[in-house]
């Protein structure tokens, strides 16, 4: 994996589990993340006008971006279910190592990216560390298997989404789809909160302002990395490589939040670890 590229998405990966950390703060509001949106909409909004991103976007560009934006907003929708059965630890580790493993195979395929054996060994032994810790975690949890059902559309809706990114980034200029697809997910996305999160979005207005600022800004640095990467990187290896914020998340949960290290965690940031290495020389 080219070096410039492999940084990039390690950088984004860091910046990903620092404003992930912040979100946990929230205590589970889930409409801090859909106010995050707006604000990530201000800041991206003034650089796409002054670049006159708008008239780059072609045909195909307006596609991917109101695909990725009802994408992004049954997200939300699925990850507002998963919160409602309490499992929402167990459900977005299994998510996101179906996504790592789905998402190799759509870039081989539809992308004709070249994964080598060591490349393809990494890929999988990420995708099996963070599968590693889902199921550890629902062990430690007594969790039935129903969230793996979650599990699994979640997982689905991020290969879908990492799909249309790929095509949408060749399409139009990054910070112009990242803005227009935040502002399509926002505004799909706002019966859900306005309905059913009245109260978190009344918490997060009035005492996590700084809160929702840090994780809009985060959430807008990391995936504009991400795009920016992903209209010259393989899209296998880079949401591979991207799972070292799940290395950064546990890390910060255990040295502030005093989360504990079970041992299938251990093994599965290990694994993790192992995998991005293996990218890294492939």
């Amino acid at each position: 994996m080219d070096k410039t590229i492999f940084l990039q998405v390690l950088a984004s990966g860091v910046i990903h589990s620092l404003w992930n950390f912040a979100a946990k703060k929230s205590s589970g509001n889930l409409a801090v993340n859909w106010l995050a949106q707006l604000v990530g909409i201000a800041v991206l909004l003034p650089f796409a006008l002054i670049e006159d991103g708008f008239s780059a976007v072609s045909p195909i560009g307006v596609l991917c971006v109101a695909a990725a934006g009802v994408i992004q907003a049954f997200y939300f929708w699925l990850l507002s279910a998963a919160y409602r059965t309490g499992e929402i630890s167990v459900v977005y580790p299994v998510a996101r190592g179906l996504g790592i493993a789905g998402a190799a195979v759509v870039g081989v395929i539809f992308f004709s990216e070249v994964v080598t054996e060591i490349g393809g060994l990494g890929i999988l032994v990420i995708a099996v560390g963070t599968l590693i810790i889902g199921v550890g975690q629902m062990r430690q949890r007594g969790a039935s298997f129903a969230p793996v059902i979650w599990a699994i559309a979640i997982g689905s809706s991020l290969v879908l989404g990492s799909f249309v990114d790929k095509t949408g980034v060749s399409a139009a200029p990054p910070v112009t789809y990242l803005c227009l697809v935040y502002i399509v997910s926002a505004v799909l996305s706002a019966p859900l909160f306005l309905w059913r999160y009245r109260e978190g979005i009344h918490l997060a207005v009035h005492s996590q302002k700084r809160l929702v600022s840090v994780v809009g800004v985060g959430a807008v640095l990391s995936y504009l990395i991400v795009l920016h990467a992903l209209r010259t990187g393989p899209l296998g290896y880079i949401l591979a490589v991207r799972e070292v914020a799940v290395v950064g998340g546990a890390v910060l949960g255990f040295v502030f939040l005093s989360e504990k290290i079970f041992f299938a965690k251990i093994v599965g940031i290990a694994a993790i670890v192992c995998g991005i290495v293996l990218i890294r020389i492939s």
